[in-house]
This record gives structure tokens, sequence and C-alpha cells, in this order.
């Protein structure tokens, strides 16, 4: 039994790795090509960051899990054209996947049969199972594809997509349509897009300074993001939910719990709204006034940065922080 066992779980393993490069190679080398960069990524826990055109890591816990987080280059004066082929480009990983599985399920199948007999050695039993594993994972790399490109519109995911859409295009906050999620008519959808639309509508609503109906939006996120481990396709979430226990509803519990998950992200991430969210705890929570001031510093420092510069996300950073310097000002000419 151990001799089948060991081979079997180095073929999974070899076969998770195989995949996680290729799609870490697709968003770095492939991407570009397609009017997006990948700006940061995670391997087992360990992330990495791009921010002011230099990487910075930080670790959190471990987590089976790796990541490439893209974002749309915008400064790319050919981005318009490059983008309208995203598409296409979400199936180049799972294309490059199936151009290597085909080959290895054929050869394999001399290896293959004596399995079945209980016939084969090591190596062979090792090579069998990398080939089903990765005929899988090919297989379900295709499915995930096809239901992104084409079945995407009637999905919350796809409703997300266009609203992320005309926000980029220059929309303000105002004019999109965020109702809460119970009202909106997708049903048994992934609880990686419940919370990126919680997360989406709870900044809408911090920008429409709607706090009552944000208090009911953020406790949903907040149930929805306490269970789980800290993955960086979340990372906004975590921000929001640490900012508003720590301005709005000064919850140490909460706000500490959610801060302990993204430390590693916080502390590495020096764009503005990462050192925004920081001053705030420093000031809500900590009660580090003098910390608050620096985070604040260093958040104003970066806005120029953020968002390109402009935009409805950017004067939504530019107006909490200078809602926090203001009562930092007030409290420091008091004292």
């Amino acid at each position: 039994m151990e001799f089948v066992i060991i081979p079997d779980l180095l073929a999974l393993i070899a076969s998770c790795i195989t995949s996680d490069l290729i799609e870490f190679a697709c968003a770095f080398l492939i991407a570009p090509f397609f009017g997006c960069i990948c700006s940061s990524f995670s391997l087992y826990g360990k992330n990495f960051y791009k921010t002011n055109g230099k990487w910075r890591t930080s670790k959190g816990k471990f987590i089976p899990i790796n990541q490439a987080m893209l974002t749309k280059a915008l400064d790319d004066p050919d981005f318009e054209r490059k983008y309208r082929g995203i598409g296409f480009y979400t199936f180049i990983p799972s294309l490059i996947k199936l151009a290597i599985a085909v080959p290895l399920f054929i050869f394999s199948g001399r290896a293959r049969e004596r399995v079945f007999y209980v016939r084969a050695d090591f190596g062979e039993t090792f090579f069998a199972a990398y080939a089903y594993i990765m005929a899988f994972i090919t297989v379900m790399s295709l499915i995930l594809a096809f239901v992104y490109v084409f079945g995407g519109k009637n999905t919350l995911r796809g409703y997300i997509d266009e609203q992320l859409g005309m926000l980029r295009a220059g929309m303000p906050f105002s004019q999109l349509e965020l109702p809460p999620l119970s009202e909106l008519p997708f049903k048994n959808e992934l609880l990686s897009q419940r919370i990126l639309y919680n997360t989406i509508r709870g900044h809408y609503l911090l920008n429409e300074k709607r706090i009552n109906e944000l208090r009911a939006t953020v406790y949903e996120l907040t149930e929805q993001l306490r269970p789980i481990s800290f993955i960086l396709a979340n990372t906004l979430g975590y921000y929001l939910l640490i900012f508003y226990y720590s301005r709005y509803e000064l919850r140490p519990d909460l706000a500490g719990f959610f801060f302990g998950k993204a430390s590693s992200s916080l502390a590495a991430d020096t764009d503005s709204n990462g050192r925004r969210v920081l001053a705030y705890y420093s000031y809500g929570i900590q009660r580090d006034n003098a910390k608050a001031r620096f985070f604040l510093e260093q958040a104003r420092a970066a806005l120029p940065n953020y968002s390109s510069g402009h935009g409805a996300e950017y004067e939504l950073e530019k107006r909490l922080i200078d809602e926090l310097d203001v009562f930092l000002s007030n409290e420091e000419r008091q004292s």
C-alpha cells in the first residue's frame, strides 16, 4: 500500500506544481500582450507585491494555494486594443496544459496498462498517475475557462465586471447600480464572487456616505471572511473591514482579528490605501496618534500614484485621508 501511495502523492504534487508554473509563466510573459500585468502573486502563503516599480514580500500563514493577480495595464498607451483579446488569454494556460497533457497521456499508455494489472514499478506508477492528474487538471481548467468567457454575462461575476468596467471608464460611484447582494437575481454563486461584490459595494456606500447601509454590507462581509484563510484576492475586503472597525464602529476585537490576518500584506503595501488603513487602525484602535500621523503622511505621499492619480477611487481615497488629517489636527491642537 505504501508503495502505491507514495508515487501517487508525488505525482499529485508534481502535477499541481506544473499547473501553477504554467499559470505564473502566462501571467508574467503573456498577459502583457493582452493589456494586463501581474501586480502580485502568492506562493504557499508568501506574498509578493509590486509597488512603485519594486517587488516587496510578506509572509503569511502557510496555505496550499498559489495565485497570480492580474490588473489592467491602464498606463499602456495601446491598452484598449490589447485588452479586447482578454477573453482569448483566459484559454492560453489551459491550451498549454492541453499541449502537455495529451502527449503525456499517450506516451504513458504502457505505464497505465501495467498499473492496471498491478505490475508497474515505482517510476511507471508515478508516470501513469502524473498523466491522469494532468489530464484531469486540464479538463477542469478548460471547463472553467469556457464558463468564465461564455457563461459570465448572466452571473454575478459578469455583473461585477460590468460595474467595474463603467467605474474604470470614468463613471462616478454614484451612478453604479450596486444593490444588496440579496436583491440580485444570481443564486448559488461562488463565495469568492460574493466577497468581491460586497467589497465593491462597501466602497460604493463609503463613497456615498451611506454608513447605515454600509454597516449591513460590512457585517455580511465579516461573516464571509471570518472563517477562511487570507488570500491575495480578498485583500481589499480585509482592508475595508479593518478600516470600518477602526473608523465607524470601534471594535478592537474584529479590527484586530482581521488586522492579524492581513498584517503581512499591510506591512508590504506601500500604496495609498494600505498606508491609510494602517493610519486609521493606529488612530482608532491603538490610539497612537504619532504612528497614525506617520502612516497618514505616507498615504498622502503615495496618493498621486493611486488609481493613476484620478477617477472615483482616487477621490474616495483622498477624502478618507483628508478626514483623518482633520481628526489628528484637531487633537494635536488640543494637546
